[in-house]
């Protein structure tokens, strides 16, 4: 493969991202972390979450509350949770694509090619499973549709446009979604606005992370929620990243520096707390917590950054931009700029142009079917983006395939219970 450029390791390298954080974050000091100690929350807190939803399994069964939670008028077997107004289904997940491209650009680039249109609607794909409460089964069994596609097909379709790639980072991806989809379910549970149909207090999955002590594990058990792990696995899986050499440490740390960056992001644009999962400024704390929950947020999103400060080749470059990235979404990102009057902004027509380009898979022949491109003076193409790039040295092996057992983070298969999750 091909060294990086001067003008790549810049791209990549660039930390005006981190200065922004050091300056809104004031006299913080960056938590101390390793990528052992990641490794290690990480495992654990997966293994304390796959138990807690199986608790939150049995009150919903017990309780019999599941069809207020998943039916509401007009929207068929799916509920709409974006409070902007939106009566479609259809309307949500295309408003999804849209962020998925506004994303995917800020973190590779605008790419003319299946694959990356791929990477794009599985990241829309998560986002969807936040904007609509989706019950968990259908997202395994292909019976819930991003636009036309399920899981399964967009995964295939990747695979297929993937060439020789690794699919063991699709598997990744895969496992990831289906686990997250469940806490994303509970999630939406804990918040109903029908008193009736709300979960029971000790089924409430948001108060999990909303009342850990130790901030970091706050963030890893929100995190997978987040879905940052698949979203990682499907662009390492674009640049056809080592899997068998990857740095696991750096990049699980990456994923969780992404989603509370973004936190940090919102906070500073005081559109935080219109979320009800949003982690550092909580509506039922005081000033003083709130003012120290945030600070906290920073000394984690600055000491994960810390851990790639001496990075320097892909895939660590890589990592370390899919970490800083997303403190800028908040102000570049519509999804979260209409969260100031909770109201939809329409898409320019090159955004439409190329949500439809994305969204548009179903020929008769089975092949993508693409919008006309974008003029050229539209396009984001860096010059790194049109290139394969390298795999760093050798890391850690992964704790799934290093013999690590059950708490592994992100075993391929179903986690232990998950049949009755």
């Amino acid at each position: 493969m091909m060294d990086l450029t001067p003008t790549d390791l810049r791209y990549f390298a660039n930390d005006d991202m981190t200065r922004l954080a050091d300056r809104a974050g004031g006299n913080v000091h960056a938590l101390p972390l390793d990528k052992d100690h990641v490794l290690r929350t990480v495992a654990e807190c997966r293994r304390e979450l796959e138990a807690f939803l199986r608790t939150c399994a049995a009150e919903l069964a017990r309780d019999g509350r599941r069809q207020a939670l998943d039916v509401s008028p007009g929207s068929g077997p799916y509920s709409i949770h974006t409070k902007k107004g939106d009566t479609s289904i259809d309307a949500v997940q295309r408003y999804d694509i849209r962020d998925a491209v506004q994303w995917l650009i800020v973190w590779t680039g605008l790419r003319d090619d299946p694959l990356w249109d791929g990477v794009a609607k599985l990241i829309a794909f998560t986002a969807s499973l936040d904007d609509i409460c989706v019950p968990f089964e259908a997202i395994g069994d292909g019976t819930y549709l991003l636009l036309g596609e399920s899981l399964p097909e967009i995964i295939e379709r990747m695979r297929r446009h993937g060439g020789q790639r690794d699919a063991r980072w699709l598997e990744l991806a895969e496992e990831n979604i289906r686990f997250a989809g469940k806490q994303q379910f509970y999630e939406k549970w804990a918040v109903c606005t029908d008193p009736a149909a709300r979960c029971p207090d000790s089924a409430n999955i948001i108060r999990l992370y909303t009342t850990e002590k130790d901030f970091f594990r706050a963030c890893v058990f929100r995190n997978y929620s987040t879905m940052t792990t698949a979203v990682l696995a499907g662009i390492s899986y674009y640049f056809d990243l080592d899997f068998d050499r990857c740095d696991w440490g750096l990049f699980h740390a990456a994923t969780i520096g992404d989603a509370i960056g973004l936190d940090v992001g919102k906070e500073a644009q005081d559109v935080a707390m219109r979320c009800p999962t949003n982690l550092p400024s909580r509506p039922e704390n005081p000033g003083r917590v709130n003012e120290e929950r945030r600070r906290q947020a920073h000394r984690v999103y600055t000491g994960i950054n810390a851990l790639f400060r001496d990075a320097a080749t892909a895939p660590d470059l890589i990592y370390a931009r899919y970490s800083r990235a997303a403190l800028s979404f908040a102000t570049t990102c519509d999804r979260y700029v209409e969260r100031r009057t909770m109201k939809r902004i329409p898409m320019t027509v090159p955004l439409t142009e190329l949500v439809d380009r994305v969204a548009h898979v179903a020929g008769a022949s089975g092949g993508v079917m693409l919008a006309p491109k974008l003029p050229r003076e539209q396009r984001c193409r860096p010059e790194w983006a049109r290139r394969a790039l390298p795999s760093s040295a050798a890391g850690p092996a992964h704790p799934c395939r290093g013999g690590g057992g059950v708490g592994c983070p992100s075993r391929t298969g179903p986690p232990d219970g998950a049949a009755s999750i």
